[in-house]
């Protein structure tokens, strides 16, 4: 085993409130943030972290903080029932530590406790995202998102979707192509972390939904997180946090939500 795989497998990803964060902190994860991408700034991505619910981080055996995702969660009555949205927001990880799966496993254990937590709702993962490594996350872990190269997007996930790009974005979000257009942020995965898109269909399927994806435009995409739609590494996180995790670091977060 190499150095860097013994590395990769000490990364502990934990979950954090954002209220707990100040701004010093908050720009130290800044500074991870603008080395990956292109015009990142500092105002618009503090705003954006303290608008979301919670953090989950990732930390090497040393403690210093390698990655992190931001997440927020709401809920909507729709024509199907009522569902709830979790929302990821600027996700990165470092370069050096590309290929773990203690980010994305960390959010599927979340994801289980919040279904517990609330099983009344059917559970949607809401994404945008300006970069192919995490569209291609969907297709890692579910056996069905959308959109897709497998399948035409049906006409409930339609609706869902773009109830939710209205709620969230407002005009910045387009119906006709599903992709997010922020005029306040423009930023995008610098070129040189932009790699190996062609080797796979799923990134280039990707790449034919978002031609401007290094303009900043962001895909906006939708994936059921239930249990008959995880494959079976995704099923047996998210049935970790179902059964074994403990609620109440959700309850807040469930009453946060916003209006239905």
């Amino acid at each position: 085993m190499t150095i860097l795989a013994r590395e990769r497998e000490r990364l502990v990803a934990e979950v954090q409130s954002t209220s707990g964060f100040d701004d010093r902190t908050v720009s130290e994860l800044f500074e991870i943030y603008q080395t990956y991408y292109t015009s990142a700034h500092p105002d618009i991505f503090c705003r954006d972290f303290f608008s979301k619910h919670h953090v989950i981080l990732l930390r090497d055996h040393n403690g210093l903080v390698r990655g992190f995702s931001t997440i927020m969660s709401w809920c909507a009555d729709t024509a199907t029932g009522p569902v709830r949205f979790l929302f990821s927001g600027d996700t990165i990880i470092e370069r050096a530590f590309w290929g773990t799966q203690a980010l994305p496993l960390k959010l599927l254990e979340y994801a289980g406790t919040i279904k517990a937590a609330d099983p009344v709702h059917q559970l949607y993962w809401l994404l945008i995202t300006k970069g192919h490594r995490t569209y291609r996350l969907m297709s890692a872990f579910a056996h069905r998102f959308f959109p897709s190269r497998r399948e035409d997007t049906p006409d409930d996930i339609q609706a869902l979707m773009r109830l939710a790009g209205k709620r969230q974005f407002g005009g910045a979000y387009c119906e006709e192509t599903g992709i997010v257009s922020l005029v306040d942020d423009r930023s995008a995965l610098k070129a040189e972390y932009d790699s190996d898109r062609r080797k796979n269909p799923e990134a280039s399927f990707f790449v034919l939904k978002n031609p401007h994806y290094r303009d900043g435009d962001e895909l906006l995409c939708l994936c059921a997180l239930e249990y008959d739609n995880l494959r079976a590494p995704a099923r047996t996180q998210f049935l970790k946090g179902f059964y074994s995790g403990d609620t109440n670091i959700v309850m807040g977060m469930l009453t946060q939500g916003g209006p239905s």
